[in-house]
């Protein structure tokens, strides 16, 4: 048992729960066993903000299991996040959970406004191009500073799709083709902005770019 994480939290059966990592305890705050943040993305910040419940997992071998534990004050402090958590009273118990993963349920998370992502959902979705081209698949998403971008893990044959109704309609939907993607290219890169993403479907998984093939 982890003696820094309260008895009466409650022990989660992982098999079958939908708990989605948010940050991670980068340091203790202060005296008071105030938690510092780092956060995985602006999105997850209101995320933090709403939820009551959060679930601490460890991310090292031979640590306790993960465990939930109620939120007594969370907020933004410059470009970080801090937050209190029950049972944590003082520094050297803080500084015990430092490395961990901050979780939270899926269901909690707030509606965000049309044309906004949890990386969460984008992680997964199949990646096509302005030619119906399967690109690959979104493997993570990283903060570059300047706007997130996506890794994705290539398509070991990248194939094109049968294109939308529309394009049938129109006779502008690609044939089945095959086009080779470099097997030295573990993953690549694009920027998740305006400029290159197309369309975001969360329903069908799915990802529309203006990306050439001959880019990977």
């Amino acid at each position: 048992m982890d003696s820094n994480i309260p008895e009466g939290a409650a022990q989660i059966d992982e098999a079958t729960d939908d708990w989605v990592p948010v940050a991670r305890i980068l340091d203790a705050w202060g005296l008071g066993g105030w938690l510092k943040l780092d956060v995985f993305g602006d999105t997850q910040r209101s995320v933090l903000s709403k939820a009551k419940r959060w679930r601490i997992r460890p991310t090292q071998a031979g640590q306790a299991i993960a465990r939930e534990v109620s939120v007594m004050a969370s907020r933004a402090h410059g470009a970080s996040w801090v937050a209190q958590i029950e049972a944590i009273v003082d520094r050297d118990q803080a500084l015990a959970l430092k490395g961990r993963h901050i979780e939270i349920r899926r269901s909690d998370f707030p509606r965000l406004p049309r044309g906004e992502y949890y990386w969460v959902d984008l992680i997964g979705c199949s990646v096509f191009n302005r030619d119906h081209v399967r690109l690959g698949t979104v493997l993570a998403m990283d903060d570059h500073g300047a706007h997130p971008i996506m890794q994705i893990k290539p398509s070991l044959a990248a194939t094109h799709d049968e294109g939308s109704a529309d394009d049938l309609a129109r006779g502008d939907a690609s044939e089945k083709a095959t086009l080779s993607v470099p097997s030295e290219k573990a993953t690549f890169y694009i920027p998740f902005v305006k400029h290159f993403v197309d369309r975001v479907n969360i329903e069908a998984k799915r990802i529309d770019v203006d990306w050439h093939a001959d880019w990977l």
